[in-house]
């Protein structure tokens, strides 16, 4: 009755929802008396017993599961603690139940409440213990449960103490097609297929060899059919994975345990084989935050990884995976002279008709090599990007993020003597206060235009333009 919703009201007016809260608490008490005993003594009646009380929670378990679906119910049992008797009852070591437990733990996440009550008890270490595991609905629960609790950064932070991270990692890696019990199963009836066709007397009856033939081609299907499965099942545990894995590099902290793990290698891995296509929001975005870590910028461009990655970006126009470009930028000693090779394409795609978001990025990347010995003023004479910079800077002449960038630029070339004189006799210097005067509300415009002035004043040129013509 209670899989129908057109039946809760009468159970609910019954209290049978409580009476098996009731049952399940009973059961746990028992379980746990038992378990004591079972310490002191092993006896077979006590195994039976604890047997028989796990095949009655299920029970109990399905009916509140489904009496759930109304929110007021589902309300009322979690004043009666449903979330501490659920976290407890993961203990047990039943893989059907405990798909029910983590399927309710689930639908339970989605509110505040409940994921804070779950925050207070040790429900993160007892889903570490679940993962990975051979039981694929069993994984695929789990998994969809920790994305749920991982928006919470201290959940995130737990998942991280108690070991989880390299789990997950090994989880992108998993191949469960090789390690599906089914698959192989079908391919041992296979050989026994062939083993009885080559020593038997098959081949002699046409009746039988038809038979055979039928057997094969059942066999060939229900292969093929549990192959897709276990990819789809493969490429969903992945999807949840990633997101999971995003989460957690957003804490600064996090970031740099991942440089432990072999999670970068595999991700450049999915970065490369995606072709032709634009690469997935999720993982671009999980690479973009592990960008921002030193210590995992310098393993994304171990041997090849910077060239691919700036080849991909420039051929794609991709403003994300150039994001990650520039995120790389930042870090300072030996990755910025990494970039010295890649100035000029950068600068190639500054221009007018290149899309705005892509230009922002390489906008920004450049602004991040402020190197002594590179060569500011040939390059912006060979790109001819005075002009294009200066037109940038009036106030209403492109969205503010490509104009913030325009100045941020200004003031890194203006570290260069030659660089600074060529933009104060440009009319770069009034622009600049014109613009001061229009943003004077925005701190970050602000800071940067006051910050280029800074750099100019070191140079004589420039500083008897900003004393005398300003």
């Amino acid at each position: 009755m209670n899989n129908f919703s057109q039946f809760h009201g009468l159970i609910t007016h019954y209290k049978i929802g409580a009476l098996c809260m009731n049952i399940i608490e009973h059961e746990l008490k028992r379980y746990d008396l038992w378990q004591d005993e079972l310490e002191k003594k092993s006896k077979a009646y006590i195994l039976y017993a604890v047997s028989l009380s796990v095949s009655a929670q299920p029970v109990a378990l399905y009916l509140l599961l489904n009496l759930a679906e109304d929110t007021r119910t589902e309300l009322k049992m979690r004043n009666k603690n449903i979330v501490h008797l659920l976290v407890k009852t993961m203990d047990r070591d039943n893989e059907e139940l405990l798909v029910l437990v983590v399927s309710f733990l689930k639908k339970l996440s989605i509110f505040l409440e409940n994921k804070n009550d779950m925050a207070e008890i040790d429900t993160v270490e007892k889903l570490a213990r679940l993962v990975p595991c051979e039981h694929e609905d069993l994984l695929n629960v789990t998994l969809r449960l920790l994305l749920n609790l991982s928006f919470d950064t201290g959940l995130r932070n737990k998942m991280v103490q108690v070991g989880l991270l390299p789990k997950l990692t090994a989880l992108l890696e998993l191949d469960l097609l090789s390690s599906d019990c089914a698959v192989w199963e079908l391919v041992l009836e296979s050989l026994i297929l062939r083993w009885l066709w080559f020593y038997s007397d098959v081949y002699e009856s046409s009746d039988l060899r038809e038979c055979w033939l039928c057997m094969q081609r059942s066999w060939l299907l229900r292969l093929q059919v549990r192959t897709v499965e276990v990819k789809r099942c493969s490429e969903s545990h992945k999807q949840i994975v990633m997101c999971i894995l995003y989460h957690i590099s957003m804490d600064d902290r996090s970031k740099s345990m991942f440089a432990y793990t072999d999670c970068i290698p595999q991700l450049m891995k999915m970065v490369f084989e995606h072709g032709e296509e634009r690469i997935d929001s999720e993982l671009i975005s999980f690479c973009i935050n592990l960008a921002a870590n030193k210590r995992n910028a310098h393993i994304i461009c171990e041997g090849n990884g910077l060239k691919m990655l700036m080849k991909r970006a420039l051929k794609f126009k991709d403003p994300l995976l150039m994001k990650m470009i520039r995120n790389i930028s930042q870090h300072d000693g030996p990755l910025k002279q990494l970039f010295v090779d890649y100035v000029g394409d950068l600068a190639a795609q500054i221009g007018l008709d290149e899309d705005e978001e892509f230009v922002i990025e390489c906008l920004g990347t450049l602004a991040n090599l402020n190197i002594p010995d590179l060569d500011w003023e040939l390059l912006l004479r060979e790109y001819n990007l005075v002009p294009y910079l200066k037109d940038h800077l009036k106030p209403g002449s492109a969205e503010d993020d490509l104009i913030l960038e325009v100045v941020i630029m200004i003031g890194t070339v203006s570290m260069d003597d030659s660089c600074a004189v060529m933009l104060a006799k440009s009319g770069i210097i009034p622009a600049l206060i014109e613009l001061l005067n229009a943003q004077q509300e925005d701190d970050e415009f602000v800071c940067q235009i006051v910050y280029v002035f800074y750099q100019m004043v070191f140079h004589q040129a420039t500083r008897d333009v900003i004393i005398k013509d300003t």
